[in-house]
Formats: C-alpha cells, structure tokens, sequence
C-alpha cells in the first residue's frame, strides 16, 4: 500500500517497553533499545509529536503531528519509557486501569504476569509531565456490559484517577480497543472529552473525538516498520477493530 498523505494526528500505541519475551504472541513488548531508536527516528524525521489533547484545539488534526499513548500502565512505562521522552521532550499519556494500580485484578492472560505501575508510581509519572487518562476500572470489553456496571467502568475510574493522583483526567481508552454506542454515550456522559479506540489509522478534521484512531506499535517490529507505520502503509488494518489486547 503506497504511503499516506502526512496529514491528520497519528496516535501511536504502546503497551510495555522492555526486553521481548518467549510467548509474546501479540508483540505487546517492545525493546528498549528499539523504542529509543524509534523516538530518534521522530526527531530526525521532523515529526512534531504534540500532546494528544491537542485534537480538541479548534484546528486539531489539521496540522499533520504525532501524539504518543501507552495502555495499561506497565511498571516500565516509568522506568524505560520516561527518561527516554523526557531526553527528548515528547509529551505523552498514559491510559491507567485502576484495578491494576490497586493490584486487584484477577490473572487473565500472560501479560497480566508483567509488574504494573502502582500508586504511588502513577503519581511519579503525573510528576513526570504525563498526561493521565482513564483505561476503565477492571479492564474488560465495554460493549454488552449491563447499564449500571458500564457507567461504574468509566465513572469511578475517573473519580479514582482525579482524587489520588491529583489531575484532572478527561482521556478515555477503551480497553481491548472495542467500543459500541452505548460505551461511547457512557464515555460521553462520564465527562471525558475525548476517547481512543483500537482502529488503525490517522485523524484527519472532521473526527469523532470520542472514537480516535491509533497506530498500534507492534513489539515485533523493525525499524523499518515502525517507518512504514508512520507512512499509513498499515491504515488499511483500519477497516476491521483489531483482535488484540488494548
């Protein structure tokens, strides 16, 4: 597929970066070397990596630029990923589900296995100029969720994200990048004034900020693919919500 047109805000997504593990079947790992190379690749290449609220500024998406998220809040989003944006100064944000802060979730999956931040390291990272957004409360599918339930997933992370840690927090990602109306209105009514799904693709004016697109990194990736990624070659993932953990 031939590159995109550099327009709209590209929405990377990372999960953890640190050493790839055998099993790691949906690339969620990526290397710290790799990552660091990559955000290089950022300033050498000229992208302007701006905060991701900035899609809510009357001309947001318009001017072509990068925004930089991370999902589920992995103890090295702090210990890899910070000194290295900080070196750069690249703003980012950090989508945090607050039943892993407390340390109450049940194992699910392999990845559950790696440390996530707690509270106090989530304040740490606040301190460290990230943005803070919501990732719901337990981290399960939004759609088909009972009425009451759906609004707690959204509500009371909120509220629980606003008073310890001190921000406000008007960023929604919904986890495993799924959503339906009634999530969206759920969102919507929580007070979150934008919200990112797990579609592949850029946001080009007019978008619904309530269903952003994002460009997946993929821990399995070159260099080179990370460019291609850039370009849009893989926009066309778009069509179809991905079938991976977000």
């Amino acid at each position: 597929m031939p590159p995109r047109p550099a327009s709209g805000l590209r929405i990377l997504l990372y999960h953890s970066v640190a050493p790839p593990v055998t099993g790691d079947r949906l690339g969620l790992r990526l290397d710290p070397a790799l990552f660091a190379a990559q955000m290089e690749r950022l300033r050498a290449g000229g992208r302007r990596v701006i905060p991701l609220e900035a899609i809510l500024e009357p001309s947001g998406g318009a001017t072509p630029g990068v925004a930089i998220t991370f999902d589920d809040g992995y103890r090295d989003t702090l210990e890899a990923a910070a000194p290295v944006l900080s070196g750069y100064g690249f703003p980012a944000t950090v989508f945090l589900t607050t039943g892993f802060l407390d340390g109450a979730l049940p194992r699910r999956a392999y990845w559950d296995d790696w440390p996530h931040l707690g509270w106090r390291e989530a304040r740490d990272l606040a301190r460290a100029g990230f943005t803070i957004g919501s990732h719901a409360a337990s981290h399960v599918p939004l759609p088909g969720l009972p009425a009451a339930q759906l609004a707690a997933e959204v509500r009371d992370s909120r509220k629980a994200l606003e008073d310890r840690l001190g921000v406000a927090v008007t960023a929604f990602a919904y986890p495993h990048g799924v959503c339906d109306e009634a999530a969206v209105r759920a969102v919507e009514d929580a007070g979150y004034r934008l919200a990112c799904t797990g579609l592949a693709g850029t946001n080009e004016p007019p978008c619904d900020v309530l269903r952003l697109r994002r460009t997946d990194v993929d821990g399995r990736d070159t260099l080179a693919d990370f460019a291609r990624r850039l370009e849009g070659r893989h926009d066309w993932l778009g069509a179809w919500p991905r079938r991976r953990r977000g």
